[in-house]
């Protein structure tokens, strides 16, 4: 006969479970639910608090998620997983004051590598980059600490790419399971057109993590800065080209309903004398298909249209500023009959100064 502690840890075990299902089927609610029924048995159980902190952040609860997040930290569980968790989690909230205060106060309690790392990430996010720097490289001088590497290589990617590639590259030596490593590694490479180099990265980081989308769509469709000749053009193109088709079918890939955008994004065809119409229209359909969240519709938009309706037209580009784009579509702007067009101009940070920002 089962005694009650079987019963309540098996109890435990049943909901947890159930509330992994469900987060996988994007039922947070449902989720939260069962974990804080499990936490009743067992207030203390990591796995169970840091996947409520995690289902908290999916609801963008981030209150909630946070003070998971410091249970688990004050409990003794600092471990980069939970360390990450807690960054991320104050970094949507968009209270990076707050998760540094609270780092450097546990952190004076007892220290460790771990939480060293996490006052170096949110100096990191905050850019007060020299900090950052002091804090990493006073933690690889205690112990070797594969993460700082890597962190420090982000610091640099966009002032020093050699330095850069060599901190990447002494992360990946020191935990060859290192999956992010091989990703930033081909990332780097990517930028500066090493197309090879940048593939074997990405395979190499495809190998430790086989069902990540990002680095699957980064990989597929990944296109040299510049062409050599035309046979490597038609190469690339015909590849590309395939590998959307590829992509579309790929069931796993269009019922991914959490994924993001891709924040760095790269996969414009150049002009070359041909005709771009297709495959653009093609990868825009892929993309819709893939990354749900461009396929945002505003409920306070107007719906419904009239023969007496102003044609809405919008402008969106990170060119949109002195660059020679803005300068020539400038004048089809400021030319169009306001009577008959609503014209709309959004704006990224990178066009806030730009010559257009007067329109």
């Amino acid at each position: 006969m089962e005694n009650s502690e079987d019963k309540k840890s098996n109890d435990a075990r049943s909901l947890f479970f159930k509330g992994n299902e469900l987060s996988k089927k994007n039922l947070y609610l449902e989720a939260k639910d069962c974990y804080l029924k499990a936490l009743s048995f067992f207030p203390e159980r990591r796995s169970v608090l840091f996947n409520l902190s995690l289902t908290y952040y999916q609801l963008n609860d981030f209150d909630n998620a946070s003070l998971s997040a410091k249970k688990l930290i004050e409990l003794g569980y600092n471990d980069l997983e939970i360390i990450n968790l807690f960054v991320e989690i104050y970094l949507s909230w968009e209270e990076l004051d707050s998760a540094f205060n609270y780092l450097i106060k546990i952190n004076d309690e007892e220290s460790s590598n771990e939480l060293l790392y996490g006052i170096a990430l949110v100096n990191f996010y905050k850019k007060n980059f020299d900090e950052s720097l002091k804090i990493l490289e006073d933690i690889i001088k205690k112990n070797n600490f594969y993460l700082a590497h890597s962190l420090i290589g982000l610091i640099y990617k966009n002032t020093n790419i050699q330095r850069s590639l060599d901190y990447l590259t002494k992360s990946i030596e020191l935990n060859k399971d290192y999956a992010q490593g091989y990703y930033l590694i081909a990332e780097v490479y990517k930028e500066l057109g090493e197309t090879n180099l940048a593939e074997k990265f990405y395979n190499k980081f495809l190998n430790l993590e086989k069902n990540n989308v990002n680095c699957i769509i980064e990989h597929d469709l990944i296109l040299p800065v510049i062409y050599f000749d035309n046979e490597q053009l038609n190469f690339y193109r015909n590849n590309y080209n395939n590998n959307l088709s590829k992509i579309s079918n790929d069931i796993n890939l269009s019922n991914h309903n959490t994924i993001d955008f891709p924040s760095n994004q790269k996969f414009y065809l150049s002009y070359n004398n041909l005709n771009n119409l297709e495959i653009i229209k093609k990868k825009t359909k892929v993309f819709r298909k893939v990354f749900k969240k461009i396929n945002y519709f505003s409920f306070n938009s107007q719906i419904g249209y009239n023969l007496f309706s102003k044609i809405r037209i919008a402008f969106i580009s990170e060119y949109l500023t002195d660059h020679t784009i803005g300068k020539l579509f400038q004048g089809l702007i400021l030319n169009l009959d306001r009577k008959k067009y609503d014209v709309i101009i959004f704006h990224s940070y990178k066009t806030r100064e730009g010559s257009l920002k007067k329109i």
